[in-house]
């Protein structure tokens, strides 16, 4: 049991800690005592561990108490504190002075030697350090202890942390440097060798628990230790052996004697770590050769313990045993002697040599040589001796260790023929020895290294040629005479060998097995016909300056050959041959292959004539081929391949005649596989030059075969014709090598499929461009090379390529271009950059086209074409678009130009910058008859005119940019302005067309490619601005306006010339110039008298120039343009005829409509800017003109191509907005003046008339225009009408009118707006929502009316009147979307301008207008709309939703965060602005609005769907409702309290918990109660908490229940809900009794009160619940006294 801990004393504020006490101790002890108590265990006073034994002369007081404290910490057992206090020795003794560090040596010997040895390595690398500081800093002063510290220090080098052993051998050296380091080991050896000896034979791990016995180590932690001490003296021991002087080891031979002789010494042989057993044997082997008299007397242990070792299979250990073996057997004579050879180490030896090495190939086997040297002085039979030898070692090529390694594999089989060489030399006498090895052993190694031949067995093969390259060297030798014999034998061993193979081929092998045989067999016939080149010596470096002689002198000897030796390798294969000849009918398919194989690679004049011989009378090759070959092709053989090049082998030997025999012979077979074989043997470098082989390739059968070999490409793709292609177009010097006629046939089939078929696989393109890559190095051009030049131009372009295949074709077209330069002339090239040029233009129109990929595949091709001189690149492009493209643009530019005149002018802008010159009493363009046919096509010639603009700016930008970097400035603006010199057109229409891009992306945003158009004006813009800044300054003045009439561009041009202004240069300073001027002339118009004295032109500038000024905010130009206004409208008075009130805008002219409509904007402009500066006449004016206006503009509808009526229908429109912006503001405080007079006759005379007049304009066009999608004019018009439709007055249209000239009823408005959701032009479908949205508020108090009544029929609620149209795209929709899957990650994306989306937003626009009637109603008539929509329609909507949502939305789900980019989609409302572009992204946001507003409105059809559908579905919806939608529900309903002013009630918000707190009150009485709103609010339940209440908790139980039932299955709010609890208790404290079937006062449903009482009992209920009631009971009695109600 252990003690139970003391309580900590009181104040002892700080844990107890050695170094704190270690310190205290140290600043107040008196004395010292030295370290011989840890040894003799006497008694310590102050330090445990420290004694005064034998240091009686040493002054106490000398030592520093600072060391004193080290000192103690270093004597922990901790290894950290240890650690520690080293370093702090180290600083203290590099701090110290002298003579206090000198006074701790007598102390640090024997501390030292404990640290260098501890656990730790840590501490031990520590030690080594402190140890060096010390040395360092004493200098030789630490001579007089260096005996005591030399064992550890020496043997610490050996330490088997490295960082430890590094630090002891550093100290060690720097100590003693060079010589005189010996000389310390040596007056030290006595010292160092009994400190050796005693942890050799002495230490063991319990003496070493005795020293540590305080430590309490663990037994493996001491083994480990004695472990690292005794290796590291075993190491030192061997260093020691290598490095003293052999008279020195001589002198302390007893030291040396008291090792070796130990009983534990020996057993180190078998220890079983590798790293000790490494360590004796290396001690063996110093001693053996240092000093071997020592071992005189253990010869038989040293030889015994070698031998039982050399079966080790651990690497390190094995080298050490082999090395020590070589050694002991060298330098001991006897050693044999002393062991028994056949028992113990042959039996090891042979155990060896049959694994291979046991893994150590490369460490024995270089040492088996030495060892068979020995073999002779053994008493044994020496044939059976060498026999078991090589069997053995035959036997270690098959194990599975070598044959996975090569150098293990290499040193074996060097090993086995250095071994065999070394025998036969040996035995050279012995004729029947040596050839029996020859038979016996090297014959049967070959054999199975062909059988199992692996590329690394090759190396046996070159090791046996360069023994039988000996052998034949020195057969004529008088020494070495059965040399020859034996050559004699290894042929005819070796021909009965692969006799054998060829007898066993058919039977025995597999094909792959056959394959493989004769592979290693030509490889060994090839090892001993080639010298191989392993020679070492041949790897030396050689210098140029090497004498000539010595050169030439190595040169022969290296070339030098063995005639005979090669003579007789050419008759082994000769007989080889003739053999697999004769076997050809029984085995074809196998001999052919060695056979062509053979030929090719010993191929000789020789070979032929023998072969030819057998086969023939004499020496005729054509013959042989007749006889043999020829009849091989004829069998339809499937050797084609290796029989046609044995074939053109044999004609390098033949004469010029036999062989145009042998090639005609070829061709009249008319076999493919034979022709493509002799097509691409005559096409080697072999053959390439032979005059007959030329001939016969470019005769006119090779090439009529090679057009239809690329046909056969083009249908098969075969790779074999591929090849035969490739190596058909190589260039032979500066000719072809086939003839021009088969190139021109190539390239034009090639050509014309590429260019004519659309589906093209890549790898013919891929071939085409490896073609032409060998096509452009010929010196002569040919018409087809230019074809196929432009084919690869037109392949870069197409787009079904993939990007690398591009990047290859594109790199070998502007490779062809760069060679096609120098050999093409001017005209030519021009010519050829034009049609070029020309297909990089079209396919630049094309739809798909990306600008970015284009202009830098152009930009390559006029940089290469030019010779990458970019200044004649400029100009090609220059020249192009004057000659090629102007007339494109010629018809484009003046069509889009004018087309943008017409829109400006109808906008009202055409004047409104520089009035001054603009102004005309002409219409500024030609008015046309039909103005659809000019306008067909306009948004495809926009895009054409800006990819145009964009795509040569880019090109010039990128050809100026080259430039600037070419030349310096003067020299740069010189080139620039030759370079563009014939520009100025074309620089004029880039800025125009960008110019009309700007404002056509202002006004047609809602046209079907208008997201197109932005984003290549967006790039034109900033390219535009860019070629501005790269030309200098002077000549792009020069270029643009020297040329240019500004005055009549101001006329012709308007409001479009000022933007050309600025594209031209960023000054805007002449439009300060206009402004200023304005003043001056309205100044002038204002003062004069008389309407006689100012013409029409005048009227009409000034009112355009008040227009201008009131831009301003200065006070003077407001003024002015308001006098401009009031002389207007006092000439009025008395001229009523010429502001056309009531007339045909049709019959006028342009001169008098122009005044006219440019009030109309003058009045919109003055209300919308400076309102409040207007007097009581201008805007009464501005209503009555209105009201005039619009009748003459009913007068005139119909007359819709008019332009003139085109403008006057916006201008009105843009006057009714500004109007009705007005009266919204009215409640402002600047509007005070206007609320009192001018918002009541607005209401009760001109409202009425104007709204429906406008509605009636808009009805009319839009009805005319509903599916004219293609012409964009009309749709500007109606979207100016939509703008207005959106501010009509909705309650005007519930009136009755029978006096108005125009009746619009709401029934009318409601039909044609249904109507219209539908319509195919985005804009008229918005239109018609906005339309909806402004009859909605009475639509519903009409329905908030019929619910009032009693017994109401619910088919008379407005929200019917949607029924039909959500009904019919309900089922659309549903088809579109019926493949997609609820909530799936591939959702579907409706693109604009489709049908699909038509019909898919019109559906969602008209549930947005029903949601929005649900906004407006209360919670009575939301749940009569939710019993409507309930059963066929909101499920249908709620699938559709989650099949329109984003994929990525619904794919990241599972984050914990919404996605940034989709939380406005639910958040901010849709702004369905008319003129905006309709995308998809649109079509996401309105969806995901709807669905928050289902959630908001109609939470318990949400809440129900939800509970209905699968659960994937219903965890995805719950996970976006959470991320997305409810906390905006939340906000909404937390955030601010509704309920503030309701007397009785209180409430308290906590947004950011989502609960309410709600206290009612009544006199003396309190009910409080907690709402909880769940996170995924309003899927999940509201939670209501009752808190403190009056009376018991079942008097409110009921109330606390409805409320509960409310909020979970009702559409009504929490403040809702909140408002019915407050008047239900109302009603409870006022008397009134709750109904007995729901316990409620007020009905769930009706919030009606119990009426229907019981004639008995007298009890309430309500109708609905007592209906319920008796149609569950099927019974008519009253619920209470079961009385017949």
């Amino acid at each position: 049991m252990g003690k139970n801990k003391a309580q900590r004393t009181k104040n002892n504020a700080k844990p107890s800690n050695s170094a704190r006490s270690a310190e205290f101790l140290g600043s107040a002890m008196p004395n010292f005592v030295g370290f011989s108590a840890v040894k003799d265990g006497g008694y310590v006073p102050v330090l445990p561990g420290l004694s005064l034994n034998q240091l009686n002369e040493v002054e106490i007081s000398a030592i520093d108490s600072n060391f004193q404290v080290v000192f103690k910490k270093m004597n922990k057992k901790d290894a950290t504190t240890k650690f520690k206090a080293l370093q702090e020795f180290a600083d203290l003794v590099k701090e110290s002075p002298l003579q206090t560090v000198e006074a701790i040596l007598p102390f640090w010997p024997k501390l030292y030697s404990t640290l260098a040895v501890d656990v730790e390595h840590r501490v031990r690398d520590a030690a080594q350090i402190t140890h060096g500081v010390l040395v360092k800093k004493v200098g030789k002063s630490i001579a007089t202890y260096l005996k005591q510290l030399a064992g550890p220090w020496f043997t610490s080098q050996f330490d088997p942390f490295p960082p430890a052993a590094s630090a002891a051998s550093n100290s060690l050296h720097e100590t003693f440097p060079d010589k005189k380091y010996v000389d310390a080991i040596v007056y030290c050896q006595d010292e160092i060798l009994s400190y050796i000896c005693y942890n050799i034979n002495v230490q063991t791990p319990q003496l070493l628990n005795i020293t540590h016995k305080a430590m309490n180590l663990a037994p493996e932690i001491l083994e480990a230790k004695y472990q690292r001490i005794l290796i590291c003296s075993l190491q030192g021991y061997c260093s020691y052996l290598k490095q003293a002087p052999h008279q020195q080891i001589e002198k302390t031979s007893s030291s040396h004697h008291q090792i070796i002789n130990g009983n534990k010494f020996w057993k180190l042989a078998k220890h079983e770590i590798p790293l000790i057993k490494i360590s004796f044997f290396n001690i063996i082997t110093s001693l053996i050769e240092n000093c071997k008299d020592i071992l005189k007397d253990s010869e038989k242990k040293t030889i015994t313990s070698i031998m039982n070792t050399l079966d080790e299979n651990e690497p390190g250990v094995i080298s050490a045993v082999w090395e020590c073996m070589l050694i002991a057997i060298d330098k001991i004579d006897d050693w044999y002697t002393y062991v028994s050879i056949e028992k113990l180490v042959l039996p090891k030896l042979w155990r060896v040599l049959r694994s291979g090495g046991q893994g150590c190939a490369s460490i024995i086997y270089p040492n088996l040589l030495p060892l068979i040297s020995q073999f002779p002085k053994f008493d044994l039979d020496k044939k059976n001796l060498f026999f078991n030898f090589f069997d053995n070692m035959s036997q270690g090529f098959m194990a599975k260790n070598v044959l996975v390694s090569r150098s293990e594999i290499t040193a074996i089989i060097k090993s086995y023929i250095e071994c065999l060489r070394y025998t036969i030399l040996l035995n050279n006498n012995d004729i029947d020895l040596c050839g029996k090895l020859v038979k016996e052993q090297l014959i049967p190694a070959i054999e199975s290294f062909i059988t199992d031949y692996t590329p690394v067995k090759l190396v046996l093969f070159n090791e046996a040629a360069e023994l039988l390259r000996y052998w034949s060297k020195n057969r004529n030798s008088e020494d070495y005479k059965s040399y020859g014999e034996l050559i004699v034998i290894f042929w005819n061993e070796l021909e009965s060998m692969f006799n054998r193979f060829m007898d066993r081929e058919s039977e025995t092998f597999e094909k792959v097995t056959v394959d493989n045989i004769w592979d290693a067999q030509i490889k060994l016939l090839t090892a001993l016909k080639c010298s191989s080149n392993v020679n070492r010596k041949s790897l030396r470096i050689k210098f140029e300056d090497t004498d000539k002689a010595e050169s030439k002198e190595q040169l022969y000897s290296q070339q030098s050959t063995d005639d005979v030796l090669v003579k007789e390798i050419n008759n082994f294969v000769t007989k080889l041959c003739i053999k697999l000849i004769n076997n050809y009918d029984r085995n074809t398919s196998k001999n052919i292959d060695p056979l062509s194989r053979l030929i090719c690679q010993f191929e000789s004049q020789f070979l032929f004539e023998e072969v030819c011989k057998v086969y023939t009378n004499g020496d005729n090759l054509l013959e042989f081929y007749n006889k043999t070959f020829k009849v091989w092709l004829g069998n339809n053989n499937a050797k084609v391949n290796e029989i046609v090049k044995i074939i053109f082998t044999l004609l390098q030997y033949m004469k010029d005649d036999d062989k145009n025999s042998v090639l005609n012979s070829l061709t009249s077979m008319n076999n493919s596989k034979v022709l493509n074989c002799a097509i691409s043997c005559a096409l080697n470098d072999k053959n390439m030059n032979d005059q007959v082989i030329k001939s016969w390739r470019k005769d006119d059968y090779t090439s009529e075969y090679l057009s239809r070999l690329t046909e056969k490409v083009i249908s098969d793709n075969c790779e074999e014709s591929k090849k035969v292609l490739l190596q058909s177009f190589k260039s032979c010097g500066d000719d072809f090598c086939i003839s021009e006629q088969a190139v021109c046939g190539v390239l034009n089939v090639l050509c014309d499929y590429l260019t004519q078929s659309e589906d093209i696989a890549e790898s013919l393109i891929t071939f085409t461009s490896q073609l032409s890559l060998l096509i452009w190095n010929y010196k002569k051009l040919i018409s087809a090379t230019l074809k196929l030049f432009k084919t690869l131009f037109k392949m870069s372009n197409k787009d079904s390529l993939s990007l690398d295949l591009k990047e290859s074709v594109q790199t070998s077209w502007t490779t062809g271009l760069m060679s096609i330069y120098h050999k093409i002339t001017p005209n030519e090239l021009f010519k050829l950059q034009e049609e070029c040029m020309k297909i990089m233009y079209e396919k630049m129109y094309s739809n798909d086209f990306k600008t970015s990929d284009g202009t830098d595949l152009i930009l390559n091709f006029l940089e290469a074409s030019n010779n990458y001189n970019y200044d004649e690149a400029l100009t090609s492009l220059i020249r192009f678009n004057n000659n090629i493209e102007k007339s494109s643009l010629d018809e484009w530019v003046p069509a889009v130009k004018n087309f943008i005149l017409h829109t400006e002018i109808v906008c009202g802008n055409f004047n409104s910058v520089n009035p001054i010159k603009s102004v005309s009493l002409e219409c500024p363009i030609k008015l046309s008859s039909e103005p659809e046919e000019e306008e067909q096509g306009m948004p495809e010639k926009m895009m054409r005119c800006l990819k145009w603009s964009l795509f040569t700016t880019k090109l010039i930008n990128k050809l100026i940019m080259q430039l600037n970097d070419e030349y310096e400035d003067d020299e740069f603006e010189s080139i620039i302005k030759s370079s563009l010199d014939n520009s100025s057109e074309q620089l004029r229409n880039i800025l125009l067309i960008t110019s009309l891009g700007k404002l056509y992306n202002d006004h047609y945003k809602f046209s079907c490619n208008a997201e197109a158009i932005k984003q290549i004006y967006v790039s034109l813009h900033f390219e535009c601005k860019s070629l501005r800044e790269k030309i200098p300054l002077n000549v792009w003045k020069e270029i643009i306006l020297d040329s240019l009439d500004v005055d009549k561009y101001w006329t012709e041009w308007g409001s479009t010339f000022s933007l050309f202004l600025q594209y031209y240069s960023d000054d805007k300073i002449y439009f300060s110039e206009i402004k200023s001027q304005a003043r001056e002339i309205l100044s002038e118009y204002t003062t004069e008298d008389g309407g006689n004295s100012v013409s029409l032109i005048q009227d009409v500038k000034a009112v355009i120039l008040a227009q201008l000024i009131l831009n301003d905010d200065d006070d003077e130009g407001n003024t002015l343009s308001l006098n401009v206004l009031e002389k207007i409208i006092k000439r009025n008075q008395m001229d009523k005829e010429f502001l056309l009130f009531n007339r045909d805008i049709s019959s006028v002219s342009w001169s008098e409509f122009i005044l006219p409509l440019e009030l109309v904007r003058l009045l919109t402009k003055s209300l919308q800017k400076v309102p409040t500066k207007m007097t009581t006449e201008m805007r009464d004016a501005a209503v009555i003109y209105l009201s005039s206006w619009l009748m003459s503009l009913n007068k005139s509808i119909a007359h819709h191509k008019d332009l003139k009526l085109q403008c006057f229908v916006i201008a009105l429109s843009q006057l009714f907005c500004a109007i009705k912006n007005l009266l919204s503001r009215v409640t402002e405080k600047d509007f005070e003046e206007i609320r009192t007079g001018f918002v009541d006759e607005w209401n009760n005379i001109f409202a009425d008339d104007i709204n429906r007049e406008i509605a009636n304009t808009w009805m009319y066009y839009a009805d005319l225009f509903n599916n004219e999608t293609e012409f964009l004019t009309p749709i500007l018009m109606l979207n100016y009408l939509g703008n207005a439709i959106k501010l009509l007055d909705g309650v005007i249209f519930f009136k009755e009118s029978t006096d108005a000239p125009i009746t619009v009823t709401s029934d009318d408005l409601i039909k044609f707006s249904l109507k219209l959701i539908l319509s195919p032009i985005p804009s008229l479908q918005l239109s018609a929502h906005h339309a909806l949205n402004r009859l909605i508020p009475t639509l519903v108090e009409q329905d908030k009316n019929t619910i009032e009544q009693e017994n109401f029929d619910a088919k008379t609620l407005n929200i019917y009147k949607f029924e039909d149209t959500i009904l019919r795209t309900q089922k659309i929709v549903d088809t579109i979307l019926l493949d997609f899957k609820l909530c799936d990650t591939i959702t579907c994306t409706v693109k604009p301008y489709t049908d699909s989306y038509t019909y898919t937003f019109g559906y969602i626009l008209t549930w947005l207008n029903v949601l929005e009637m649900c906004s407006h109603a209360h919670a009575d008539l939301r749940y009569q709309y939710g019993e409507i929509l309930k059963n066929d329609y909101f499920s249908s909507l709620m699938n559709n939703i989650f099949r329109l949502m984003p994929a990525k939305m619904l794919e990241f789900t599972d984050k914990r965060t919404p996605l940034f980019e989709f939380v406005n989609l639910f958040k901010d409302q849709p702004l369905l602005n008319l003129n905006d572009s309709l995308t998809s992204s649109t079509l996401d946001h309105v969806v995901c609005w709807v669905y928050t507003n289902c959630l908001r409105y109609m939470p318990v059809l949400a809440r129900q769907w939800w509970s209905e559908v699968e659960s994937r579905v219903g965890s995805t919806m719950e996970k976006i409702t959470t991320l997305y939608v409810s906390p905006i529900l939340c906000r909404e309903e937390l955030t601010v309290n509704k309920l503030n002013d309701v007397p009785n009630l209180t409430i308290i918000v906590y947004p950011t918990v989502r609960e309410l707190n709600a206290v009612y009150r009544m006199d003396d009485s309190k009910l409080e109660l907690k709402m909880i709103l769940p996170t995924n609010y309003p899927l999940g339940t509201v939670t209501v908490e009752p808190r403190q209440h009056a009376g018991g908790a079942a008097n409110w139980k009921n109330s606390h229940m409805q409320l509960s039932i409310f909020l979970n299955h009702q559409n009504g709010s929490i403040w809702d809900g909140l408002m019915m609890w407050k008047n239900n208790l109302d009603k409870k404290f006022s008397g009134v009794e709750e109904c007995y079937i729901c316990f409620s006062i007020f009905h769930i449903n009706t919030y009606q009160i119990p009426k229907l009482s019981c004639h008995t009992c007298r009890k309430k209920f309500h109708a609905p619940c007592l209906y319920k009631w008796f149609s569950t009971s099927q019974k008519s009695t009253c619920p209470i006294c079961r009385n017949i109600f």
